[in-house]
């Protein structure tokens, strides 16, 4: 409850379910059984374009798979992937800044940037992410300083 009154703005159990599109009772119902419909709470949330990871698992790095993994050619028509798509996104957006810091533009400088990129989470990232981020360039850095 306390994470739906933080997203819903909402102070009271009724004004919360009220925001999810449930009737007023819901809380103190789920109190009585012991048991919540988080079928429904998925579906509220989803309404409001909330992000399910940021709800259930805020704190956690969680894996997303590729599910299109695949690369296609259709007759002389060219389908991209998302994967490639994002990649290429995240590619746009970082050398600009590889540039302006002028870091060298090595495959793997360019990797373990695109990958930070890709690891975000809205306009933010999990501090131990970016920790192990920071942490894989610093390693980088040092082993082409000492090579």
């Amino acid at each position: 409850m306390a994470r739906l009154a933080l997203v819903s703005q909402q102070k009271s159990a009724s004004a919360i379910m009220r925001w999810l599109g449930l009737p007023p009772s819901t809380h103190s119902n789920w109190k009585r059984r012991n048991s919540v419909n988080y079928d429904r709470v998925v579906e509220g949330l989803l309404r409001h374009n909330v992000s399910l990871d940021w709800f259930f698992a805020p704190s956690t790095d969680l894996f997303y798979p590729n599910v299109s993994s695949v690369v296609s050619e259709t007759g002389t028509e060219y389908q991209s992937n998302e994967a490639v798509t994002l990649t290429l996104k995240a590619l746009e957006h970082v050398e600009p800044i590889m540039q302006h810091y002028k870091v060298e533009m090595t495959e793997q400088n360019r990797q373990i940037m695109a990958e930070t990129f890709l690891k975000r989470r809205g306009d933010g990232m999990l501090l131990d992410t970016a920790l192990r981020q920071v942490a894989i360039a610093l390693a980088t850095a040092q082993g082409n300083a000492e090579g």
